[in-house]
């Protein structure tokens, strides 16, 4: 037995095509309240000269946009919920979970810990192979063998956090019994059902792709803007995938003594990392891909929410496992 994604998604397009407001405003007003507002911090701190103090500022600041993005998430998914059972839900629903603000905040800790917990215990099982492979294979043969074990865990950890996925809806549902309890019936509600639920999720993959491609345009642009292009030009060609392993090692924290860099290729790694994680290029790269998010958000999280209830159904119809 399997839940028919394309007339789940049908369902939610013709949900998402009844709100009032459209649904469109809904994603905006999210992502204003979570985006939108993450920018502020950035802003305030620039103006504390003490360094001691704007790593405290900055520290907490991320603490606490961070438990109120998690909040602002779990309202806009029951917002979700309640469009999926055509339940007219308005803007004011984006504020609904802050009526359960802590009961949210221990359920996403819970989650984060188990995922964690699975996370840590997958890379150390992950470890051995590596390091056994590493005394009979040649560096060549290496580096595909850990491009592919980091595919397999991030495969694995991504079918983890889909046991957990349902939590939220679960949560919505039943308040009183707390966020550990939606968690733990997330498990088994999952349970036998992953598949189907990752047939789901990335069956949204293509407007994800369109998503990346413009982000992607938006950082080809500002780098050649910066001279980042006119300045690699001046590397020959045989010394790119050396440079490019030297960049990531650069940013893990390898001093450039270590590294043996020259002068220009630091000059070259800083000037990247400045134009690509400055605040310009992020929001310029937001603005553009607004409309997929707009679209694809909303979509998302009805198309799942209205999984949740297929599954509660099939649950109460005594559905059996896959």
């Amino acid at each position: 037995m399997e839940i028919d994604r394309k007339e789940l998604k049908r369902r939610a397009r013709e949900a998402m095509g009844l709100t009032r407001p459209r649904f469109w405003v809904v994603a905006l007003v999210y992502f204003l309240m979570t985006t939108g507002l993450s920018y502020l911090p950035n802003q305030l701190i620039p103006f504390l000269t003490n360094e001691e103090a704007a790593f405290t500022v900055s520290l907490f600041c991320s603490i606490l946009m961070s438990l109120y993005v998690v909040i602002v998430q779990f309202s806009f998914d029951l917002w979700s919920l309640w469009t999926s059972r055509r339940l007219d839900p308005g803007l004011g629903s984006l504020l609904q979970g802050f009526s359960v603000a802590g009961r949210v905040i221990l359920m996403e800790l819970s989650i984060l810990g188990r995922i964690m917990c699975w996370s840590v215990l997958l890379s150390i099982v992950a470890v051995f192979p590596l390091v056994y492979a590493s005394l009979l294979l040649n560096s060549a043969l290496l580096y595909p063998l850990v491009l592919l074990l980091v595919i397999g865990l991030s495969a694995a950890v991504w079918a983890i956090t889909l046991r957990y996925s349902l939590a939220p809806y679960l949560l919505a549902d039943s308040p009183d019994d707390g966020g550990g309890a939606a968690v733990r019936r997330s498990v088994e509600l999952t349970r036998g059902w992953k598949w189907e639920l990752f047939k789901l999720e990335f069956s949204f993959v293509g407007w994800s792709l369109l998503s990346l491609l413009l982000a992607a345009l938006v950082l080809v642009a500002a780098l050649w803007h910066a001279g980042f292009f006119q300045t690699l030009a001046a590397f020959p060609a045989a010394e790119l995938p050396e440079l490019l392993a030297n960049y990531f090692l650069w940013q893990s924290g390898a001093t450039t003594y270590f590294l043996g860099l020259t002068q220009a290729q630091n000059d070259l790694f800083i000037l990247y990392s400045s134009v690509s994680g400055g605040v310009g290029t992020a929001v310029l790269t937001d603005l553009v891909t607004l409309p997929v998010f707009l679209w694809l958000t909303p979509y998302r999280s009805v198309s799942r929410a209205g999984f949740y209830d297929a599954r509660l159904r099939l649950q109460r119809e005594g559905a059996p496992l896959l």
